[in-house]
């Protein structure tokens, strides 16, 4: 989010993103990805009512949102769970506990 938020006030001619084409203004792009990210980590949060593992999480993506099960998409999504999952753990809404050998999340107190 920090990213973004300097990316929104980072002066440029022009912008290349990763995907998508150059282009002299990034605010629509920037805040339909700011509006992204809040989404898929108030539903993380929301995801937590009980504890759940990053696996637990990363399948019910694949299970809701219909994602391609390939292996390469498998590592993509664990990566983009596990930065939601760090976010919330550092604004101190989650923490990690290991039972029985799992790393589960849970909602802060």
């Amino acid at each position: 989010m920090a990213t973004l938020d300097k990316l929104m006030n980072y002066p440029a001619e022009f912008y290349v993103p990763a995907h998508g084409h150059p282009s002299t203004d990034i605010t629509e792009v920037l805040m339909a990805n700011k509006k992204r990210l809040q989404e898929v980590t108030e539903l993380v949060l929301s995801l937590l009512s009980a504890p759940l593992s990053r696996e637990e999480i990363v399948a019910w993506f694949y299970r809701e949102k219909s994602i391609d099960s390939s292996h390469s998409q498998y590592f993509l999504s664990t990566a983009a769970i596990t930065a939601h999952l760090t976010y919330l753990a550092e604004q101190g809404q989650i923490k990690p506990k290991v039972a029985d050998g799992v790393l589960k999340w849970y909602r802060s107190s």
